[in-house]
């Protein structure tokens, strides 16, 4: 879905991610060309144009979908997916509260509603939502997650490793779900546990500049020098940017 945290499988590979939603671009574009009025189709090439980030192109194809069937709630979705990647979040809000309203049970607009007001840093009506997320599907992963996010931001540790770790029960491979669980085990003075979690992250998804970063963290907090440095100088080397806060997790799937 367009709205998936992390794919919750062991070795994340950003090729094979990439190639299959340029498949899904081109079949996509087929049926539109076919038939313009597809709504299903261009709303799917919405979604795969934002995965590969052609926003501009992305948002186009969206903005035409709604106007094409308002009352569409995955074209609603994903117009506020992409209107969130362009960084308009209180316009992707609107969005995603309509289409929400068409399908209350959408799992997936409530889950991306919950990261656009993570980016705001509405941390308490962003647990909120997750956790009305949560009493249609007590077993989601991504909502899990973003709960856990919501409670780390608001301080309340104890309670987001809970939920990391019950992420963790139910999809042990899920690298985001390590990488948080380190990073909530460092915020609760648990370096060596951190360690373990984060090693684990990287394990997964080497090329994750924020789980090398949080590497860096527990090594420097467990006096192991120059190991610190070699993450500080690999999570830079992936990603020169990676000190931005790290708000917000929509990866368009």
């Amino acid at each position: 879905m367009a709205t998936e945290l992390e794919r919750p499988t062991a070795v994340w590979d950003q090729k094979a991610y990439d190639r299959a939603q340029f498949d899904k671009l081109c079949r996509a574009e087929a049926v539109v060309t076919r038939n313009p009025g597809n709504v299903s189709a261009r709303a799917g090439m919405a979604s795969a144009l934002c995965s590969l980030g052609y926003l501009d192109e992305a948002l186009e194809e969206a903005e035409t979908a709604v106007s094409q069937k308002p009352d569409y709630a995955y074209a609603q979705m994903i117009h506020g997916v992409t209107l969130y990647s362009k960084g308009y979040g209180r316009e992707a809000l609107e969005s995603l509260g309509r289409a929400v309203s068409l399908d209350p049970a959408d799992i997936h607009a409530r889950y991306a509603m919950g990261v656009v007001l993570q980016s705001m840093e509405r941390d308490i009506e962003a647990l909120e939502v997750m956790e009305r997320g949560l009493r249609i599907d007590a077993d989601s992963v991504k909502l899990i997650l973003g709960r856990g996010h919501s409670l780390e931001m608001l301080g309340r540790n104890a309670e987001a490793l809970e939920a990391v770790e019950r992420a963790i029960a139910l999809e042990p491979d899920h690298r985001y779900a390590h990488k948080s669980r380190g990073r909530v085990l460092l915020s609760l003075g648990r370096p060596e546990e951190a360690l373990r979690s984060l090693d684990r992250a990287v394990e997964i998804r080497p090329d994750d500049a924020r789980a090398h970063i949080e590497r860096w963290r527990a090594l420097d907090a467990l006096d192991r020098d120059e190991e610190a440095l070699d993450a500080l100088d690999r999570g830079v080397e992936l990603d020169p940017e990676v000190f931005t806060d790290p708000r917000g997790g929509l990866v368009t799937m």
